[in-house]
């Protein structure tokens, strides 16, 4: 949480636009980080935060993720977000650790997709947040290594040593 509390509050003082896709209850401890930085997020304009289990909700039918339904949502909303402002967008999200942790790791590459198609079209910064603990087993190295070469780089805290291992294990296979 320090590292997207610390994301969010620099994005806010470049004067940048914020989008949150958070569980309810990382977006409380974010929030409270926050506020104990000076930030007051209640009052600012530049920050959307959303529920990543309701925004989720709304991009899958049938368990798949839908394109046109993420383009219908999302897009729309990180055009607005990176156009309000000089400073563009930062957006963090947790829609995809939410299908990892469901081990639905075909939809977490589909949104993974879905987010690098609109990367492609519209400007903005994106940080994803993963729980390696979603993808210890053997078996999710490969997902775990698609999601991972989905991104512009992929890191893990220095006191993660679940997570360092699966970084070494993907890049090694």
């Amino acid at each position: 949480m320090e590292v997207v509390t610390g994301y969010v509050r620099d994005a806010l003082a470049r004067n940048a636009s914020v989008l949150v896709v958070a569980r309810d209850t990382h977006w409380r401890n974010i929030a409270a980080a926050l506020a104990r930085r000076g930030v007051v997020v209640g009052s600012d304009s530049r920050l959307v935060v959303l529920d990543a289990r309701a925004t989720l909700d709304q991009l899958m039918r049938h368990g798949r993720i839908e394109p046109a339904l993420f383009d219908g949502t999302i897009r729309p909303l990180v055009r607005n977000l990176a156009t309000a402002t000089t400073a563009g967008l930062y957006a963090y999200g947790e829609m995809v650790d939410l299908l990892a942790a469901e081990c639905d790791f075909e939809a977490a590459q589909a949104l993974e997709a879905c987010w690098n198609e609109l990367a492609a079209c519209e400007s903005f910064t994106l940080l994803c947040g993963y729980a390696a603990a979603h993808f210890q087993a053997h078996a999710h190295r490969e997902p775990f290594a698609a999601i991972c070469a989905a991104h512009t780089s992929s890191r893990s805290d220095s006191s993660d040593a679940l997570g360092h291992w699966l970084l070494g294990s993907s890049a090694a296979s």
